[in-house]
């Protein structure tokens, strides 16, 4: 209603002020000319929301010190929203009049090119803020739109968002030279251009971790904890921790160019309240080259350095599965049950499956230096039948837990096993022995200890941390922990960190940081 009302009290003093400036031969003229240019009929936007990159909405203020929000459907033409992102670039969406109208301008330059609703708007490199400006036409705007060009289009109505880049004072001392990847104990950590610093979480009894930092050109000197690494290491270096939180700088350098990026890892809970389930025993007589994708039927494995070992359960009626092993180096050897998988197949290889337990071996190896790894993917397909002992270990007492070759089962009070349904705070999958792992049940995840109990609270699992709730199932979206802290989950169930979600900056430890 009150744009409604500044509408029609602006047209009406509009007109009054052609009435009595112009000459009463000419009002028709004037009046007609400023009709046939509204083809658009709403003068002023209903919304106007602002988004990074991920398409995740920043907040705006009305303010500098982003002390005063500003909700989205409360924006007023002509003024000016100030809003701070960590993002390269950012776009705009908005509601109100067709977006054919609607352009939106990088900065004030006379020559500026109007973008589209919805494009993406690169953030400046030369200052610490971007001014962008989103104009409404009365006309539609052609496809080389300049922001001095007024007069034929008819502008309805103008907003300014004045967009804080957080990473400036980071960025202008840093060239334009990257890592590739980085990743601790072979678990990758997400790179972004706009980011020096990161952070990684481990159990509290990880005493050591490996970092691997990959330039993303080879002719790049890198640094890790003041140590040159080089590509016949792989970039590797193995660090200590401390207890709580280790910074670690890494450090490119190209000639005159450098770029230091800060890598914090924090060893333990970051919430008081959490426990670990990451297993981070090295395995023995194992050397340090790693698959770098592990799947089966296209279903990855969440694969850690530390860890030779995975599993998987299967229908009864699957016969056979497929297998893709890509190792981190495409000039290492890869030997699935002994036969070698090719790049060109996408290192893919087909393994028939007999009823109940089969191990497939999975061998890495450097022909160059002999060195080797070898995973063992356990699939089980159905009930598990033993060919060596049918019964060794079978225990047939009701309504009790027993062991079958070295799996754990639960006897009903028939002395049947029981199958896809909880024991308490255990799982017994189809094929009647206890899982371990993630579990999917009925539309919701658990995560399972190496013990099979269901776990709750903060949980560790391969660099991620994740949030189970009472229930064990796990959470996503905003919660706020027993220590008063908001953290935000991933659809996917991680906690984010070190990054901004809906125009709210989380830190390193994942906390909501509040102004």
């Amino acid at each position: 209603m009150k744009k409604n009302m500044i509408k029609i009290v602006s047209i009406a003093l509009a007109l009054g002020i052609v009435s009595a400036a112009a000459p009463a031969t000419n009002i028709n003229v004037l009046t007609t000319k400023a009709y046939a240019a509204n083809d658009n009929d709403d003068d002023y936007l209903d919304r106007l929301e602002l988004n990074d990159e991920d398409g995740n909405n920043i907040k705006l203020y009305s303010d500098s010190d982003y002390d005063s929000k500003v909700n989205a459907s409360d924006v007023e033409e002509g003024e000016t929203y100030y809003a701070k992102t960590s993002s390269d670039t950012v776009s705009i969406d908005i509601d109100g009049p067709d977006e054919k109208y609607v352009r939106v301008f990088n900065g004030t330059s006379s020559s500026s090119k109007g973008k589209e609703v919805g494009e993406d708007v690169d953030l400046s490199d030369d200052s610490s803020t971007t001014t962008l400006t989103i104009k409404v036409y009365g006309k539609e705007p052609d496809d080389d739109m300049r922001y001095k060009d007024n007069d034929d289009y008819n502008v309805l109505s103008t907003y300014r968002i004045k967009v804080e880049n957080a990473n400036y004072n980071q960025n202008k001392d840093n060239d334009n030279i990257y890592l590739e990847r980085l990743s601790v104990n072979n678990n990758k950590v997400q790179l972004s251009k706009s980011e020096l610093t990161y952070t990684y979480n481990v159990a509290s009894d990880v005493k050591r971790v490996t970092i691997k930092a990959t330039p993303e050109d080879d002719d790049y000197d890198v640094t890790i904890d003041n140590k040159n690494v080089q590509s016949a290491d792989n970039y590797k270096k193995e660090v200590d921790l401390d207890e709580g939180t280790n910074e670690f700088e890494i450090e490119l350098e190209d000639g005159d160019k450098d770029r230091v990026y800060t890598l914090i890892i924090n060893r333990g809970n970051p919430s008081s309240n959490g426990t670990s389930s990451q297993d981070t025993a090295e395995p023995e007589h194992q050397d340090s080259i790693y698959l770098d994708k592990l799947s089966i039927d296209g279903r990855l494995f969440s694969l850690s350095q530390s860890q030779v070992n995975y599993s998987s359960n299967v229908p009864s009626d699957v016969n056979k599965v497929t297998i893709k092993a890509e190792p981190e180096k495409d000039f290492y050897t890869v030997k699935v049950n002994g036969s070698e998988v090719f790049e060109d197949d996408d290192y893919k290889t087909t393994v028939n499956l007999k009823d109940g337990e089969n191990k497939i071996k999975v061998d890495v190896k450097n022909e160059n230096s002999g060195e080797e790894r070898v995973y063992t993917l356990t699939v089980i397909r159905g009930s598990v039948t033993s060919t060596q002992n049918n019964t060794t270990g079978v225990e047939t007492n009701a309504n009790k837990w027993v062991q079958v070759n070295g799996a754990w089962k639960y006897n009903d009070a028939s002395g049947n096993f029981v199958k896809n349904t909880w024991v308490g705070n255990y799982y017994l999958l189809d094929s009647g022995n206890m899982a371990t792992g993630w579990l999917n049940y009925n539309g919701s995840w658990y995560y399972l200890g190496s013990d099979g109990a269901r776990k709750t609270g903060w949980q560790l699992v391969d660099g991620a941390w994740y949030y189970m709730d009472s229930q064990g199932k796990i959470q996503t979206g905003w919660i706020k922990d027993s220590n008063g802290k908001y953290y935000y989950l991933n659809s996917n169930g991680a906690m984010a960190y070190n990054t901004t979600v809906g125009g709210y900056k989380l830190g390193y430890d994942g906390a909501w940081i509040q102004k």
